[in-house]
């Protein structure tokens, strides 16, 4: 009975053996086949840049401005011009309106920033969401200087967006108003950006 079991096991173990050596002549590995998942990130996409609709004519403001492919996205770029100097910005409010799509006449107001006496280090502070929207050549800083400030690469820091939970769905519209020297309305700053997934 003892050899019997043995013989048995015997049996087994060669044709084990036969098997793994007829895996190693195929000229390719056994196995099923798999569907990798498609990897998606999310990017910002410009889709609007210059100053607000509502108001065309303000002391400071682009004399041009638009938007440009930049690898799978958009980007804005623009020249930004100070009419006059400043001492400095006494406030900014952003109004963020989220649509359903450019063409949306019932957008919702979604949230409103607001600065007052420190808007001028906010929007000239590195490494904030915002940043890339107000990086200008030459940099510009309080007291403010007039002339004409070139602006490349104009987008919103989605890293930062993300941090603060910030929704990456629908179309955004973004006017940012400011008041200098206490004088309301010197320049309304104006955006549209969508959010796009695509392939990794």
């Amino acid at each position: 009975m003892v050899r019997l079991r043995r013989f048995h096991i015997q049996a087994l173990e060669g044709t084990i053996l036969a098997g793994l050596v007829a895996m190693c002549l195929l000229p390719g590995p056994l196995s099923l086949p798999s569907v990798s998942a498609k990897r998606t990130t999310t990017l910002v996409r410009m889709e609007r840049l210059g100053n607000c609709p509502e108001y065309p004519n303000l002391p400071c403001g682009f004399s041009e401005s638009g938007v440009f492919p930049m690898g799978k996205t958009q980007w804005g770029r623009g020249i930004m011009v100070f009419g006059r100097n400043y001492t400095r910005f006494t406030k900014v409010v952003a109004r963020i309106l989220r649509c359903t799509d450019r063409n949306d006449p019932h957008c919702e107001l979604f949230q409103t920033w607001r600065f007052g006496d420190e808007s001028c280090s906010f929007l000239t502070m590195k490494g904030m969401l915002w940043t890339p929207l107000f990086r200008m050549i030459p940099t510009q800083s309080c007291p403010i200087r007039a002339g004409a400030f070139k602006m490349e690469n104009v987008t919103v820091d989605l890293e930062r967006l993300k941090a603060i939970n910030f929704p990456d769905k629908g179309y955004w519209k973004v006017n940012v108003e400011v008041e200098a020297d206490k004088i309301p309305k010197q320049l309304c700053y104006y955006f549209e950006a969508t959010f796009i997934k695509v392939r990794e």
